[in-house]
C-alpha cells in the first residue's frame, strides 16, 4: 500500500480532514510559476542517511547558492593523525535559467561553482588529517531539476527517487506524492533534499478561511530551518490613497489552526529578509508623519516577535554588518512665526545583526577630535561658505560621522546635516540633507564606539567610594591608597557591550585588602555582577579573571581566592559564565591543607584526603589536603582527574 511522505501524518490528516483542506492541496504553478526569490532560504542536502558525509546547499538571492561537503573516515589514521581522516569543501556559485517545465517541475543550469582551496590539499590539526575535496553532487554547467511537494512519485527518476528513500525511513516503492522539495542533478543521478511540510497553496486556503479577508502578503518558507514549511499571511484591506493597509498577521504551519499575531494600519508589510539560516518578516506600523518596523520569526516552529520594536521604516538588510532603517520627521526647518518646526525629511540610521538588531550609536566629538581626520578640515570650510554653523559632530560605532548644521535669519532656523565615511584616517562626504541627526534612536539596542565604554569605565571606578577613609566592614582593612592591579574591558557575553574585570587593592605586592569585582553596563549605569575581598595579607582574598580550561566549551570567569591561618590554608575558586545574556554559576572547587595532627585515626582513612607527602605516611606534623568539587569530596585517587579536569590558564 502507498503512503504519502508526512512527518506527523496523523495529526495532519486529522486537521485538513475535518477543516476540508485535502482537496487540491498542492501549489497552483501557473501565472508567472516559481521564481529564484521563493527558493531564497532553501536548505537542500545529499546524504546516504549514515551520517558519514553529506553536502549541504543553501540558496541566496538570485539564485546564488552557498554549500559545503564533508566526510569523515576516522579509521583512516596514521602518526599525526591519530583521531582519523576528514574531508571537506565549501563552495558558492550560481544557478540560471529556471524553467517551469510540469505542473511541479522546473529546470535549471548551475551556471558557475567555485569552491575554497584545491582539492587535494592537506593541513592537520587536533590529530585529525584534514584533505581539501571536490563539491560533491554539483558540477558546473550541470543539469538540475527542481521537484516541488505534490510530485507525483511514479513520474520521478529512479536516480532521484532512491534518495529520497534515506531521510524519510522508507522503500521509495511505497511513496505515492512527495511533500518536500527536491532537487535533482541530472548527469550524476544525485537527489538533494529540501524542506517539507504542507504547501503554499493549502496554507493559503488555511488563512483565508481562517480569516475571511483578502490576503494582501503571503510569506510562504522554512523560517526556522527545521525542515518544515510555514507561512505568514496579512488580510484585510488597503486605502491606496494613504498608501497603507488595514488589517491582521496571520501564521501557519498547516498543522494548528492559523494563529492572529497583530492587527493594524500599516504603512507596508512585505518586507522581509534572511540571517543566520533564519528568515524573518518586517511590519513597518503606521503613524502619521514616522513608522516603526516590527519583526516576526519562526523558533522551534513556533511563531514570535524579534524582542523590542524598531523605531524607523524601510528597513534594508545588505548583510549582517549593514542594515539601515528611515526615521522621518517634520524637522527641516523652523518658523519662528508659527512656533513649530516643518520641512518633512528622512534621515537613514545603521544596525547590525548579533542574534538581534543593534544599532550603532554615536558619541559626540569636539571640532578638535574632529580635525584629526584627513580632509576635515575641507569639510568645515565648505560648512562655513555655505553660511552654516556646526551644532554637533556626531561619530558612530561604525565610523559614520553625521555632523549638524543650522542656520538663522529673521523668520527661520534652518536644519541640514552632513554624513561621512571614515577610512583610513581619512573622511569622504557621503551626502548632505535637511534635517537633524541623533546620536541614537532605538537606545535599548545601542552599541556605542568602544571609547564611550572606556570613559564610562573609568569614571566609575575613580567614582567609587573606596578613597573615602572608609573601612570594608567587618574586615578592618584600611583602603585609603587603593590600586587598580587588574582593569579589562571585553565583550564577555557575546552581545556587542562590553564587560569590566576589576581588582583593586591596597599594601602593594602584600595585598593587604581590597575587593574584585565583574560590571556589565545597564544603560548607563555600571552594575556589580560579583564581588570578592582580599583581606590578612597576601595569602588573603579573591581575584577575578577571564579564563579558558580544559573542559569547558566556553569562555570561563573564575573568582578564585586563597585564605591563611593557624593549622592550614585554604583555596578556592568559582567558574561562570554567560548563558543566554545571564551569568550563571559553573562549578566550584575547594581545596583546604591542614596539618595531620588536627584530625582522627578514622578521618585519616577517608579517600577524600590526599596526603602530600611521598611516602603515604606522614608525620603528624605534615598536612594532609582536602579537594571538593560543587560541595562534594574529591576521592585521593581522582586527585590527578581534578587537577586535569580543572586547571586553567589566564588569556
Amino acid at each position: 500500500m502507498k503512503v504519502r511522505i508526512l512527518s506527523f501524518i496523523v495529526l495532519l490528516t486529522v486537521f485538513f480532514t475535518s477543516a476540508g483542506f485535502m482537496d487540491n492541496a498542492f501549489p497552483d504553478t501557473g501565472g508567472d510559476g516559481l521564481t529564484f526569490s521563493d527558493l531564497e532560504g532553501m536548505v537542500f542536502t545529499l546524504s546516504s542517511g549514515a551520517g558519514a558525509w553529506i553536502t549541504e546547499v543553501e540558496f541566496l538571492a538570485g539564485g546564488a547558492f552557498t554549500g559545503r561537503h564533508w566526510d569523515s573516515d576516522m579509521g583512516d589514521t596514521g602518526p599525526e593523525y591519530p583521531e582519523g581522516t576528514r574531508y571537506f569543501c565549501s563552495f558558492s556559485g550560481r544557478f540560471a535559467a529556471l524553467e517551469q517545465i510540469g505542473p511541479f517541475e522546473y529546470s535549471m543550469i548551475c551556471e558557475s561553482l567555485e569552491q575554497e582551496g584545491t582539492a587535494g590539499e592537506e593541513e592537520f590539526a587536533d590529530g585529525v588529517r584534514y584533505i581539501t575535496a571536490d563539491p560533491y553532487g554539483l558540477g558546473s554547467s550541470d543539469k538540475f531539476y527542481l521537484y516541488l511537494p505534490g510530485s507525483a512519485a511514479a513520474d520521478l527518476p529512479e536516480g532521484f527517487m532512491q534518495w529520497v528513500e534515506a531521510p524519510q525511513g522508507m522503500s521509495y516503492e511505497d511513496i505515492e506524492e512527495l511533500d518536500l522539495y527536491g532537487l535533482y542533478n541530472v548527469s550524476q543521478e544525485l537527489g538533494l533534499i529540501g524542506p517539507g511540510g504542507y504547501t503554499e497553496k493549502a496554507l493559503r486556503e488555511a488563512v483565508s478561511a481562517a480569516s475571511g479577508e483578502e490576503i494582501l502578503m503571503f510569506e510562504y518558507a522554512d523560517f526556522d530551518g527545521n525542515g518544515v514549511l510555514e507561512a505568514f499571511a496579512f488580510t484585510g484591506v488597503e486605502d491606496e490613497d494613504e498608501g497603507t493597509v488595514d488589517g491582521r498577521l496571520w501564521f501557519t504551519d498547516g498543522v494548528n489552526t492559523p494563529e492572529e499575531l497583530a492587527s493594524g494600519y500599516y504603512w507596508s508589510v512585505d518586507n522581509h529578509f534572511t540571517v543566520d539560516r533564519q528568515r524573518f518578516i518586517v511590519l513597518e506600523f503606521y503613524y502619521t508623519t514616522a513608522s516603526v518596523s516590527f519583526v516576526y520569526g519562526v523558533r522551534d516552529g513556533k511563531p514570535y516577535e524579534l524582542a523590542g520594536q524598531i523605531f524607523g521604516g524601510n528597513l534594508n538588510f545588505t548583510d549582517n554588518d549593514n542594515i539601515t532603517v528611515v526615521l522621518d520627521a517634520y524637522d527641516g526647518s523652523y518658523d519662528k512665526s508659527m512656533g513649530f518646526s516643518t520641512g518633512h525629511t528622512w534621515k537613514a540610521y545603521y544596525l547590525f545583526w548579533n542574534n538581534g538588531f543593534k544599532e550603532y550609536a554615536g558619541i559626540s566629538i569636539t571640532e578638535e577630535e574632529f580635525l584629526k581626520y584627513e580632509g576635515a578640515s575641507a569639510v568645515l570650510d565648505e560648512i562655513k561658505e555655505s553660511g552654516f554653523e556646526v551644532t554637533d559632530i556626531i561619530c558612530r560605532a561604525n565610523g559614520i560621522i553625521s555632523i549638524n548644521l543650522e542656520t538663522e535669519d529673521e523668520s527661520s532656523i534652518k536644519y541640514e546635516n552632513i554624513t561621512l565615511t571614515t577610512d583610513g584616517g581619512a573622511v569622504n562626504v557621503m551626502g548632505r540633507n535637511e534635517g537633524v541627526y541623533y546620536a541614537v534612536i532605538n537606545e535599548d539596542i545601542a552599541v556605542y564606539p568602544p571609547v564611550y565604554y572606556e570613559n564610562l569605565y573609568n569614571g566609575f571606578a575613580e567614582s567609587l567610594e573606596w578613597a573615602d577613609g572608609s573601612e570594608l566592614e567587618d574586615w578592618g582593612t584600611d583602603i585609603t591608597s587603593l590600586e587598580i592591579t587588574r582593569f579589562e574591558i571585553m565583550d564577555l557575553d557575546g552581545d556587542s557591550v562590553p564587560e569590566l574585570l576589576m581588582d583593586a587593592f591596597t599594601g602593594g605586592e602584600t595585598r593587604n585588602g581590597g575587593m574584585s569585582g565583574l560590571y556589565r553596563i545597564d544603560g548607563s549605569e555600571v552594575v556589580q555582577l560579583l564581588e570578592g575581598f582580599l583581606t590578612g595579607g597576601s595569602l588573603g582574598g579573591d581575584y577575578i579573571r577571564h579564563c579558558t580550561d580544559t573542559w569547558a566549551a566556553e569562555p570561563m570567569i573564575a573568582l578564585t581566592g586563597r585564605a591563611g591561618g593557624f593549622g592550614g590554608t585554604a583555596s578556592w575558586s568559582e567558574f561562570y559564565a554567560f548563558r543566554d545574556g545571564e551569568l550563571a554559576k559553573i562549578t566550584e572547587i575547594f581545596q583546604m591543607e591542614q596539618q595531620r595532627q588536627n584530625y582522627g585515626e578514622d578521618e585519616l582513612t577517608d579517600p577524600g584526603l590526599y596526603y602530600t607527602d611521598e611516602n603515604g605516611s606522614p608525620e603528624d606534623t605534615d598536612y594532609i589536603t582536602i579537594y571538593e568539587v560543587d560541595g562534594e569530596r574529591v576521592a585521593a585517587e581522582d586527585y590527578a582527574i581534578v587537577n586535569d579536569r580543572y586547571v586553567i590558564t589566564e588569556e
